[in-house]
């Protein structure tokens, strides 16, 4: 076999097991329902009692830097990961642009008007969920509203009891990741 070719059948099989591995593994046939953005299964055992699992996620091995909302923080006794959705933030002028673009807006006496509060919008184009874990590693920044409102770096155990009270609101935070690990998560100001 030539060069080129055997060059070309490991590029195939590389591409195609990248592909595999970008699923969400599912064990067991299942029911898929949604709660909080968040797919849960509901396992049916022989007694139709039924018990809720979490779908696992694959750790995203990427690289790179993004705004996103945490859909879950899973906190578990091995360590601690995010489930993460990509969003963009868009403010003043590219606000008001990405409004209309998705078609929030309306036409009042020939004056176009947006429906932008706060001087921001975010659009979500891609609804994927990822995951990356974090540790005391990671550098955690936040605003701390309780105190003094100042920007400041905290720890682990601190954004995770932050982070508890808020269930069904994460704030919005910009993550620097690489190989599955989130190396900096910082909170960006929302008004």
């Amino acid at each position: 076999m030539n060069f080129k070719l055997r060059v070309l059948l490991l590029l195939s099989i590389v591409v195609f097991a990248s592909c595999e591995n970008n699923k969400k593994i599912d064990p067991q046939v299942s029911k898929i329902s949604q709660k909080n953005n968040l797919q849960i299964k509901e396992n049916t055992t022989d007694d139709s009692s039924k018990m809720k699992e979490d779908v696992l996620f694959l750790i995203d091995t990427s690289k790179g830097t993004h705004v996103c909302l945490i859909s879950e923080i899973i906190n578990n006794k091995f360590d601690t990961s995010i489930i993460v959705d990509f969003v963009n933030y868009h403010t003043g002028i590219e606000a008001h642009k990405a409004s209309i673009i998705e078609g929030n807006y309306e036409i009042d006496n020939g004056d176009t008007i947006t429906d932008i509060t706060n001087d921001y919008y975010i659009t979500n184009v891609n609804s994927k969920l990822r995951k990356f874990t974090v540790s005391n590693k990671t550098n955690l920044f936040i605003y701390d509203f309780e105190t003094d409102g100042e920007f400041k770096k905290i720890s682990l155990t601190d954004f995770l009891r932050r982070n508890n009270d808020n269930i069904d609101f994460y704030e919005l935070y910009t993550i620097n990741f690489k190989n599955g690990k989130a190396s900096r998560l910082e909170e960006i100001f929302v008004p």
